[in-house]
């Protein structure tokens, strides 16, 4: 789901039908709550193959090819694409020049999993921000299980070996979906959307006074950065920024599946506007 910055058109990326054979399409929904389907016959497009994309392994715990690209941004000029892919470190982040001409190698991303008390090359990042962190352009990525990670942007070149810096651990079982940066009252936050544990606002002030966390933290569930827990709205499955004081939820009752991962919605699902908290 993303905002349309000046018409504040809401675009939401959904299939009709189920399966294989399910069609993808882009719905709109505009200020006034009309929906439309967005057509792309002679739309002018441009498009880019990943080349380090990981191959189909249907019998996997999760089969990787459904993880290629878990999320993506634009940043200073370029398309940021997190996922998964077939190098020896399959933690992959990379950067595409706009206009597309053609996709490098993406970078292999190394980070400590605190809640699994190890190093690990093999968790794809599942949403991330651009952060800029005393002048310098930094990645805050979100993973399963629930590290956050500052990675140097100027580190993401095509083929490296990077390891990212855990500063924070929001808690085990959960699955981040998406993260909105803003201000308030003069302090930073960024409002991450949770499978399990909801909304969370977290305080980004002087990020870069947050020692690294590459040991299990002796307070088990949660180090780092301090946090709060936003009651008022349950049940987010898409998050995205409006505008500087407000956001919009998409919202539906959970799969059937374990919370780090439960599956596609039950019964309808709500759009509205928030104030961001």
């Amino acid at each position: 789901m993303k905002v349309n910055p000046l018409s504040k058109n809401v675009y939401i990326s959904a299939s009709r039908g189920k399966g294989p054979d399910a069609q993808p399409l882009i719905i709109k929904v505009d200020t006034a709550g009309t929906v439309s389907s967005v057509s792309l016959d002679n739309v002018k497009f441009a498009q880019v193959s990943l080349i380090d994309a990981p191959a189909s392994n249907p019998t996997a715990r999760q089969d990787p090819r459904t993880t290629t690209i878990t999320d993506m941004s634009y940043v200073n000029g370029n398309l940021m694409v997190a996922g998964m892919s077939n190098e020896e470190w399959n933690s992959a982040l990379g950067s595409i020049p706009v206009p597309f001409k053609a996709a490098d190698l993406g970078a292999m991303v190394q980070i400590w999993h605190d809640s699994h008390g190890r190093y690990e090359t093999e968790s794809p990042v599942r949403t991330f921000v651009p952060y800029t962190i005393g002048g310098t352009q930094y990645v805050i990525a979100a993973y399963t299980c629930t590290p956050l990670v500052k990675i140097p942007v100027s580190d993401l070149k095509a083929g490296a070996k990077v390891k990212g810096q855990t500063i924070a651990d929001l808690g085990a079982g959960n699955q981040p979906l998406d993260m909105v940066p803003y201000k308030k009252d003069g302090k930073e936050f960024i409002l991450v959307a949770n499978s399990a544990f909801g909304l969370l606002k977290v305080q980004t002030d002087h990020l870069e006074t947050y020692a690294t966390i590459d040991s299990p933290t002796k307070n088990p569930g949660t180090a780092g950065m301090p946090f709060d827990k936003i009651t008022s709205v349950t049940n987010v499955k898409q998050l995205a920024q409006m505008d500087s004081s407000n956001a919009v939820v998409l919202t539906a009752t959970a799969g059937p599946g374990p919370a780090f991962n439960p599956g596609p919605s039950v019964g309808p699902m709500a759009l509205k506007t928030i104030a961001l908290p």
